[in-house]
Formats: structure tokens, sequence, C-alpha cells
């Protein structure tokens, strides 16, 4: 039972962080599609 538990609570941090890594990758895809707006207007 505690081995699984260290894996499931290993599993919801790698999630965490994947969610933020994509969520930092989609902000910056938006903030270079604004700037490339910007400098095009």
């Amino acid at each position: 039972g505690e081995k699984l538990y260290v894996t499931k609570d290993k599993r919801s941090k790698s999630s965490y962080w994947r969610r933020m890594a994509c969520w930092g990758f989609g902000l910056t895809v938006l903030a270079i599609a604004v700037i490339i707006a910007i400098l095009a207007a």
C-alpha cells in the first residue's frame, strides 16, 4: 500500500508540472502572436 501511495503521489506531481508547462507554452505562443500582430500592424 505504501509503494502504491508513493507512485500515485509522484504521478500527480508530474501531472501538475505537465499542466504548468502546457499553460506556460500556451501563454508564450499567445504573447508571440500578439507581438507579431503589433509589429505587423
